[in-house]
């Protein structure tokens, strides 16, 4: 009977206790971090405000007709890398079996991939922290984390990258620098962009078009602004109504402006 007592007394007090030490385990490959943005100041939320009032108008004047959709794709393949927040400890890989080779990033580390453009920028507020941080929740707890741009072994896909559907060739086209034009020589084919999409390498939507490909975004492209198509319609409506006066009218206008009609008293 004691040695009863003895033997459950041990199992409560392992199980007390046990917490605190696989709270120090690694985090499973499939955890995902829920991002926390900062907390906004309060300029910058006077400054959200009036963001917001300007943004109603701009969807009421600006709102574009006759627009098109189209189907991209953004290339973000990374490696996160965690620690407890508030703790300035080497950050560890939370994948096990990621693709980067280092377990833990101290600062020097950081250092040196910062300046090789190799870390996503972290918030804006990171002043006396790593300006490459963010922090989030992971499994109910409060983290800092940094992500690890990892290079595709095309060095043409750059992480970042944009990719648009071309439907007359079935294949993803890059949007270039220059005015958001499509490359020709940069294509990607639809079987490899599923792959990616499947690897998890390619920005994701929570509402996707298609639930079996969340990889796939959509956007709204060209049209005209309806206050544009208003002043256009106008200005049309008029010509006519006044008889081409804004045509004919202008070298009467030149006219009056060399004094032609000015009373020479």
């Amino acid at each position: 009977m004691r040695f009863t007592y003895c033997l459950t007394t041990a199992f409560v007090l392992s199980v007390t206790f046990a917490p605190s030490a696989m709270a120090q385990a690694p985090a499973p490959a499939s955890a995902q971090i829920e991002y926390l943005p900062p907390q906004p100041s309060t300029l910058e939320k006077v400054d959200g405000a009036f963001k917001r009032a300007v943004e109603m108008m701009e969807a009421v004047l600006f709102y574009r007709l006759a627009t098109t959709q189209r189907q991209y794709i953004v290339y973000e393949r990374g490696e996160a890398y965690v620690r407890d927040r508030m703790d300035f400890c080497p950050y560890e890989k939370l994948d096990p079996n990621g693709f980067y080779p280092a377990e833990t990033l101290d600062i020097d580390q950081l250092e040196l991939l910062s300046a090789k453009g190799r870390l996503v920028p972290g918030d804006p507020d990171s002043i006396g922290k790593d300006p490459y941080h963010r922090v989030g929740i992971l499994n109910r707890e409060p983290i800092e984390y940094i992500t690890v741009k990892i290079p595709h072994d095309d060095p043409t896909i750059s992480y970042g990258a944009k990719y648009v559907h071309d439907q007359s060739t079935d294949t993803w086209r890059r949007v270039t620098a220059k005015r958001g034009l499509l490359s020709d020589s940069d294509v990607l084919s639809d079987q490899l962009v599923t792959s990616l999409g499947t690897n998890g390498w390619l920005q994701t939507t929570d509402h996707p078009a298609d639930p079996t490909r969340p990889y796939i975004l959509t956007e709204q492209v060209g049209g005209i602004p309806v206050v544009v198509a208003w002043l256009s319609c106008g200005a049309v409506f008029f010509t006519l109504y006044m008889g081409f006066f804004n045509i004919w009218g202008f070298r009467h206008a030149i006219d009056i402006v060399r004094g032609k009609y000015d009373n020479p008293d």
